[in-house]
């Protein structure tokens, strides 16, 4: 049917995000959307893992045989979506780029072209490629810090106190059974 193996059972489809799913359905037929697409095929990092551990592999071992087991995942599944999307016009694909640290190509394509990749058997989830924003800091929350205690003191740690972390304790707001994400940008010098 397409050039890498598209299957038209509803069982192959990829799972599609809402957010995705909304700009395919409102974006016009010539209008680039951008899109995150993660391939079936995984690395099964947790038995690697624990196949290094029991080899006691050295540092350098794990990290140049799970690059590669990565590395190597990506481009053993990667190639077909990479001729399909080569295949296609400028009009319909703007750009591609793969990524094996996950096995995923990011896609910036027309909403037809899209929704053929939701297809393919090998394709498991697409999502929207959504910028993160990033708060700026306000500096002036940092000009009259806390007073902090003694190094090795039984006291709140002055980190603690400098996001006035006690006050939302107060009001019953512990934080228990939050998951947190942290999303490291590095170091802007």
């Amino acid at each position: 049917m397409f050039g890498f193996g598209f299957c038209s059972s509803a069982f192959a489809n990829a799972i599609i995000s809402d957010q995705l799913q909304d700009e395919l359905n409102t974006a016009g037929e010539t209008e680039f959307i951008e899109a995150i697409i993660f391939m079936v095929d995984q690395v099964d990092t947790k038995t690697l893992d624990r196949q290094l551990y029991k080899e006691q592999a050295s540092p350098a071992d794990r990290a140049y045989t799970v690059i590669t087991a990565l590395q190597d995942k990506a481009n053993q599944t990667q190639n077909s979506l990479a001729a399909y999307l080569d295949a296609k016009t400028s009009a319909e694909v703007n750009q591609y780029k793969s990524y094996w640290i996950v096995n995923a190509v990011f896609v910036e394509a027309i909403p037809s072209v899209l929704s053929e990749i939701s297809l393919d058997p090998t394709v498991y989830y697409m999502d929207s490629n959504v910028p993160i924003e990033i708060d700026e800091p306000d500096a002036n929350l940092y000009l009259d810090p806390p007073d902090c205690p003694e190094e090795g003191s039984e006291d709140i740690e002055c980190g603690i106190r400098v996001i006035n972390a006690p006050a939302l304790w107060d009001l019953g707001i512990t934080g228990t059974g939050v998951v947190v994400m942290n999303v490291d940008t590095g170091v802007d010098g």
